[in-house]
């Protein structure tokens, strides 16, 4: 058994406005999703890069999509 979400919902967005690599998308948040609880834009960005998928514009992927997770 594993968490898909953060278990209380996003507590905070985990975006760091300093990161200019990887820049959180307008209205998305980068908290805890998937089996190892992906957090924050630059993690989201990085994993992104590496899969070759826009998770900074989709975050929700990384709940929704048993591949990505």
């Amino acid at each position: 058994f594993c968490y898909i979400e953060e278990i209380n919902g996003a507590s905070r967005d985990y975006c760091d406005e300093n990161n200019r690599q990887y820049p959180c998308a307008p209205g998305k948040g980068y908290f805890g999703r998937g089996p190892i609880q992906l957090s924050w834009n630059y993690n989201y960005g990085a994993c992104g890069q590496s899969l070759n998928l826009n998770l900074l514009g989709q975050p929700e992927l990384v709940s929704s999509n048993p591949t990505v997770a």
